[in-house]
């Protein structure tokens, strides 16, 4: 038989008190799975990291001629996009940043790397809905560009002919934002991300990307050769950087006033209207 779920006092719980109860109980276990989550992301972040430093060593050793092209290294004096200071390196988007209420209106900073699959989902998924929630005014939305993938896939995407591909595609992405196509080339990186991890982004795609979110005329000479130079290359390593010192386990992640956000929360735009209604209200 069943044992009756009781107050200290003696009296039988209520429904609501039980329902409380299973609430929390949920909740916890949710923080319990998703600190597993991050203990495990993080061993494979240091099995990635520790690749990597295999790799140079013996790369360091070697003569030989295969040897990937250098990855682009945080530098202070690299130039930024426009908009984009050294405070965050990430990219401003929306009406907000400039209203009248800034001061009072949240901000939602997403982490993201080209290469991501799991970005290029939530971009598929929300990313109109939350760029439109940015347009309205209703948040200060800034995307923080990671290049970590890089690491993971150099041997794949030199293979291919298309090395540092998270880097080219960030730089052209600030090459897009000097064009006022900010949003507009986001999106269509996402939606040209290589069916398969370690393809990469060929330069040519990145400049065909250009005219196809609408950069015409002198514009479109002026993002091609930014995008040929990999003028903000620095820029993609200094972001990077940033989100290494910030400790941010992988991409897709969202903070909104700081507080972390996962990918199913940025995925359900309904969801985080409510979030940032709730945050403005504070």
């Amino acid at each position: 038989m069943a044992t009756e779920s009781k107050n200290p006092g003696g009296a039988a719980k209520t429904p609501k008190q039980l329902a409380a109860e299973a609430r929390a109980a949920s909740e916890a276990a949710e923080r319990r799975r998703e600190r597993l989550i991050r203990i495990v992301g993080g061993l494979v972040v240091l099995a990635v990291v520790a690749g990597v430093i295999a790799i140079g060593f013996f790369a360091g050793q070697s003569d030989s001629d295969g040897a990937s092209p250098t990855a682009p290294t945080p530098d202070a004096a690299a130039p930024s996009p426009t908009g984009v200071t050294s405070d965050t390196y990430g990219v401003q988007y929306g009406t907000g940043w400039t209203s009248a209420d800034a001061a009072k209106l949240p901000t939602l900073e997403i982490w993201e790397d080209f290469q991501c699959p799991a970005c290029a989902q939530v971009e598929a998924v929300s990313g109109d809905g939350l760029k439109a929630l940015a347009d309205e005014g209703l948040v200060k939305l800034m995307f923080r560009p990671a290049i970590f993938l890089d690491n993971g896939l150099a041997a794949d995407n030199t293979a291919n002919g298309n090395p540092n591909s998270s880097a080219r595609a960030t730089s052209a992405w600030g090459c897009a934002v000097d064009a006022g196509r900010t949003g507009e080339y986001h999106s269509a990186v996402f939606a040209n991300q290589p069916a398969e991890e370690g393809s990469g982004f060929s330069d040519q795609l990145l400049i065909d990307l250009g005219s196809q979110v609408g950069i015409s005329g002198d514009a479109l000479a002026t993002f091609t050769t930014c995008v040929q130079e990999g003028r903000y290359l620095g820029w993609a390593a200094n972001s990077n950087q940033k989100f290494y010192d910030a400790g941010v386990g992988g991409t897709p992640t969202g903070y909104l006033n700081g507080v972390e956000l996962n990918s199913s929360q940025l995925a359900d735009v309904e969801g985080m209207k409510k979030l940032i209604a709730d945050a403005t209200a504070q």
